[in-house]
């Protein structure tokens, strides 16, 4: 995954650690763990930046307060980095997402 400043490369990843904070763990320790292997962050990565829905991760990240329980239907994210989160040790998940 090359980051050159791009926005079409940026931006895909910040949605992601959204997502991934809001479902309570951090992308880098489920990279970390075993929970999430790195060619499926960077598969993550393509599906989200072909994803023409962006901006409504956007919003949704937005609008989200506390823990969610699933991410939106509509975010190319959601099945990966849901079974990451059934994958991360549970000493692993980050604090309520309203400690942030």
């Amino acid at each position: 995954m090359r980051d050159d400043g791009d926005l079409t490369v940026i931006r895909p990843f910040w949605l992601a650690r959204g997502m991934a904070r809001a479902l309570g763990f951090s992308l880098a320790e489920a990279l970390s763990t075993g929970a999430l292997s790195r060619e499926g962050l960077e598969a993550m990565m393509r599906d989200c930046g072909a994803c023409p829905r962006q901006a409504e991760c956007l919003d949704w990240l937005g609008r989200t307060t506390g823990r969610a329980e699933h991410l939106p239907e509509f975010c190319a994210c959601r099945a990966p980095l849901e079974g990451a989160r059934k994958r991360m040790p549970r000493r692993s998940r980050l604090m309520p997402a309203t400690a942030f």
